[in-house]
């Protein structure tokens, strides 16, 4: 019988070099991947998905095109990422999001694209973008509708608790929340179309219309 006899220090030591190696490498890939969506996010949004070229994205990015490829194998790969980036953002964010306030900033920051990446670190003219290109690209709709599910019930879940047995009930509240993201991507719209909007007024009479949306939530919200 082979005994399993326990690795000497220097075959320790090996092992740990090569852990450290692998997890350097993966670091320095994720920080190429981050550099290039954000490099594709400023093109898309400057210049529209189709008007981007992916040699545009590599020369923002700094990279040749075939290490852009490397990475991703098609823009619609990267517009996934970054879909897929600004998920993980939402996530972070969304239990501030039982503090009606701070809904609010988030949903006024919308407005105004510095304010919007202050607030929330995501762009709002990159999800006109993408929503324009999803009318006409089906792997980009599928992409937009599964995130938007799963967006829905994180909030069903963070303002209205588990899904209720009483069927009506749950159809409000799917509907009080379907409102509520309208209300998100209403204001990212209005931020093109009337950038000048009177902001007081406005907070005002959203707040007004969250509190009522959100009554007799089993969330701990904060109106």
């Amino acid at each position: 019988m082979t005994e399993n006899l326990p690795p000497t220090q220097g075959e320790n030591t090996v092992t740990a070099s090569q852990h450290a190696a692998l997890s350097d490498k993966e670091s320095r890939s994720e920080a190429r991947r981050s550099q290039i969506l954000h490099a594709a996010t400023d093109c898309f949004c400057a210049h529209g998905f189709h008007g981007a070229s992916m040699s545009a994205i590599s020369k923002m990015a700094r990279m040749s095109p075939g290490h852009v490829y490397h990475y991703f194998d098609s823009k619609e790969a990267i517009i996934e990422a970054i879909v897929d980036r600004d998920l993980q953002q939402f996530y972070t964010l969304a239990n501030g999001l039982q503090n009606v306030d701070y809904m609010l900033d988030c949903m006024m920051a919308q407005l105004d694209v510095e304010d919007a990446l202050r607030v929330t670190s995501c762009n709002p003219l990159m999800m006109l973008e993408m929503t324009a290109e999803a009318s006409r690209n089906e792997r980009i709709a599928a992409k937009l509708r599964q995130v938007d599910q799963l967006l829905r019930q994180r909030l069903l879940l963070l303002f209205f608790g588990p899904p209720s047995t009483d069927e009506q009930e749950r159809l409000q509240q799917e509907a009080r929340v379907d409102v509520i993201c309208m209300l998100f991507e209403g204001m990212m719209i209005r931020g093109v179309t009337n950038p000048a909007t009177r902001r007081e007024p406005l907070r005002t009479v959203l707040k007004q219309t969250i509190g009522q949306l959100l009554q007799g939530s089993e969330g701990q919200i904060q109106l």
